[in-house]
C-alpha cells in the first residue's frame, strides 16, 4: 500500500471512529447521544451565534437557549431531522429554504424568538414539512396575524395536528382581525388543537369559523379583546370541539347594543388581504342573530353551543354589564370554570 493510499484508508477510518464516537457535529460543540437508535444532537444553553454543521444521521437538534440571530443554512441539517428545536434565540427573519426538503419533520419549535413577517417571505416557506405534527412560533410578538395565511396555506397538506400561535402580536396597540385568508386553508387538515392566546383579537371576519376542521378538539383563545360577533353563532360548526379556554377577555359592551350592530355585518378591515373568496354568513346563523336581537327585551332566546363540547374555561372575563338569564343548546358540557375577582351581575 503506497503511502497516499495509506492517508486516505486512515482519514476513512478516523470519520467513520468520529461518526461513531461524536455522531453529531464537525465541531464538537454539542452533546450527542444515542436516542431509540437515532442521534440527538443536544447545542442548548452554549451561547451559539451560529449553527453547527450536523452529521448526516442525526434525526434530533436543540439549538434552544442561544444566540442565533437567523435560521440555520439548509445545508447544515440532515434531510432525515424529526425534531427541531429553536426557541429562545433572537432569530428575526425566515430563511426561504429553511425547511426545504425536510419531509420527515414531525416537530418544530420556533417560539421566543424575535421573527417578523418581510416582503421577501416566500408564500411556499412550509409547504415542504408533510409530516410536521406539532408546530409552535408563539411569543414572536413582531410576526403578527400576517403570517396565518402563509402558515396555513404552507402546512395544507401536512399531518398537523397541533399549531401554537400564542402571542404573536404586541401586547399594546390596535386591536386585530381574524379573517377568512387566516383560516380558510386549515380545513384541508386534521388539526386537533390550536392556540391563538394573546393577540389583542377583537373580531372575527363573517364566516371564517366555517374553515376550522372537523377534526379540531381544542381551541384557546384565552387572553384576546373579543367582542360580540356572528361567530359566536358560527362556533357550532366546530363539531368535534371537546375544550373551550375563553378566559382573560374584555366584553364593555352589552349583547343588546352589540346583536344590533352584529345585523349591519359591519367588518373592521385592519388589513388588506386580497381574496378570491367572499363568504356569507349562513341562514342559521343570521337567524339566530335575528331571534336573539328580537328576543333582547324577554331575554328568550338560546346561545348555540358545540355538540360535543365538554369543558369550558371563562374565567376573569371581565363582563361590565348585568347578565341576563339564558338558555344554551342541547350540549354535553361537564365542567365549566368561572371565577372573577370583580362578579359581574346576574339576573
Amino acid at each position: 500500500m503506497d503511502v497516499l493510499s495509506f492517508l486516505v484508508h486512515t482519514l476513512g477510518i478516523l470519520v467513520v471512529l468520529d461518526i461513531s464516537v461524536n455522531g453529531c457535529t464537525y465541531d464538537h460543540k454539542c452533546n450527542c447521544s444515542l436516542v431509540n437508535g437515532t442521534w440527538y444532537a443536544d447545542c442548548s444553553d452554549r451561547e451559539l451565534v451560529k449553527s453547527p454543521r450536523f452529521w448526516p444521521n442525526v434525526t434530533r437538534i436543540n439549538l434552544s437557549r442561544n444566540k442565533l440571530s437567523s435560521l440555520p443554512e439548509r445545508s447544515l441539517l440532515p434531510d432525515i431531522l424529526t425534531h427541531f428545536d429553536l426557541s429562545n434565540n433572537k432569530i428575526v427573519t425566515f430563511r426561504n429554504n429553511a425547511f426545504q426538503q425536510l419531509w420527515k419533520l414531525t416537530d418544530l419549535r420556533l417560539d421566543r424568538n424575535a421573527f417578523r413577517v418581510t416582503n421577501d417571505l416566500n408564500s411556499s416557506i412550509f409547504e415542504d414539512l408533510l409530516n410536521i405534527k406539532y408546530l409552535d412560533l408563539s411569543n414572536n410578538p413582531e410576526l403578527t396575524l400576517r403570517i396565518m395565511p402563509i402558515l396555513t396555506r404552507g402546512i395544507q397538506n401536512s399531518t398537523i395536528e397541533i399549531l401554537r400561535l400564542n402571542r404573536i402580536q404586541r401586547t399594546f396597540g390596535v386591536g386585530a382581525e381574524l379573517m377568512i385568508e387566516d383560516l380558510r386553508f386549515l380545513k384541508y387538515t386534521n388539526l386537533k388543537e390550536i392556540y391563538i392566546s394573546s393577540n389583542r383579537i377583537e373580531q372575527v371576519e363573517n364566516g371564517a369559523t366555517y374553515f376550522l376542521p372537523q377534526s379540531l378538539e381544542k381551541i384557546s383563545i384565552a387572553d384576546n379583546l373579543f367582542t360580540f360577533g356572528m361567530y359566536i353563532f358560527e362556533i357550532i360548526s366546530v363539531q368535534n370541539l371537546k375544550w373551550l379556554n375563553m378566559s382573560l377577555q374584555q366584553m364593555p359592551h352589552s349583547p343588546v347594543e352589540v346583536v344590533e350592530n352584529i345585523l349591519h355585518f359591519c367588518v373592521n378591515k385592519r388589513r388588506n388581504i386580497i381574496s378570491d373568496m367572499e363568504v356569507y354568513p349562513s341562514d342559521e346563523t343570521i337567524k339566530h342573530a335575528q331571534e336573539m336581537y328580537k328576543a333582547m327585551s324577554t331575554y328568550n332566546f338560546t346561545i348555540p353551543v358545540p355538540p360535543n363540547l365538554e369543558i369550558i374555561y371563562a374565567q376573569e372575563m371581565r363582563l361590565r354589564y348585568v347578565i341576563p338569564k339564558l338558555e344554551f343548546s342541547q350540549n354535553t358540557v361537564k365542567e365549566l370554570y368561572k371565577c372573577d375577582k370583580n362578579q359581574p351581575k346576574y339576573e
